[in-house]
């Protein structure tokens, strides 16, 4: 392949008449002064890493979208989540503290996250129906799943903790329900 001669091109200006900026990479084989004559293209002794690194770069990016690919799929098949309603009265709020550190790390451990906390229901909007409690509190939890949230609650460690909120607390009612978040179950 024959090389064209550019040199009566002029160089491009930038703004201003000044000279334009040089390309960041090089446009095609340039001659390299002070070196043989049959060795004159800069590809010529080229290191070969310099070849296999964007090949390894690529084949990593691959894996890694791969991996994400493959949790984003096992998640999918995860249990849904376990959705707890706790409606009740706090008779002694001293009382609670043995409650909350012997339950606390077991709820943890399931993966409870509290969701809304109402202290007081007389300030709740009931829009439908009857809400028959005068006074009391109102949480909305979630749990890892309905298994993690039965495995808690049957648990003998969570059974004593129990006890340790007789006559402390009076629940209404503890109500557990199994479904996907709105967003994944495809209702708005």
């Amino acid at each position: 392949m024959r090389r064209r001669d550019y040199s009566a091109i002029p160089p491009p200006t930038g703004k201003h008449g000044t000279p334009a900026p040089s390309p960041p990479f090089e446009l095609g084989c340039q001659p390299r002064p002070n070196v043989e004559q049959g060795d004159r293209c800069h590809h010529a002794k080229e290191n070969p890493m310099r070849r296999l690194l964007p090949a390894l770069a690529t084949l990593a990016l691959g894996l890694g979208l791969g991996a994400l690919a493959g949790i984003a799929y096992a998640e999918s098949d995860a249990a849904p989540p376990a959705y707890v309603l706790v409606a009740g009265r706090v008779l002694d709020p001293d009382g609670l503290e043995a409650y909350g550190e012997a339950a606390g790390p077991l709820a943890q451990a399931a993966g409870i996250e509290i969701l809304a906390r109402q202290q007081d229901v007389a300030s709740l909007h009931v829009l439908e129906g009857k809400w028959p409690y005068a006074d009391g509190f109102l949480t909305v939890e979630r749990f890892r799943s309905m298994e993690d949230f039965l495995n808690f609650w049957n648990s003998p460690g969570y059974q004593e903790a129990i006890k340790l909120r007789e006559g402390k607390v009076e629940l209404d009612f503890v109500v557990a329900l199994e479904a996907p978040p709105a967003a994944e179950s495809g209702s708005e």
